[in-house]
């Protein structure tokens, strides 16, 4: 969905929160992100697709929780938490094309 939106290369992992890019690319989207929550993550990705910023995802491998995860066991958090995420990426894209 951010691949067309943004009309930038395939995005493999919009969940992966390891990334690699050079230091100016870094300042570049650094200085664009406002958030510091659970969002920064999507909000990282948004700018840099934005500003065609080249990075690499690297793989993060996870072990087994040895409990269960809030989103895990509740359905009604997991469509919430995808709604929020959802529209950010309609808001940033939105600002991309009328930006205040």
């Amino acid at each position: 969905f951010i691949t067309y939106l943004y009309l930038c290369p395939p995005i493999t992992d919009p969940g992966c929160i390891m990334r690699a890019t050079t230091k100016a690319a870094w300042k570049k989207v650094a200085s664009g992100c406002k958030s510091d929550g659970d969002i920064f993550i999507t909000e990282w990705l948004l700018i840099a697709a934005k500003n065609k910023i080249k990075y690499i995802d690297i793989p993060v491998n996870f072990r087994a929780r040895k409990d269960r995860s809030y989103l895990d066991t509740h359905l009604l958090a997991q469509a919430w938490w995808a709604l929020v995420i959802f529209m950010n990426i309609w808001k940033f894209w939105f600002l991309k094309l009328f930006p205040l």
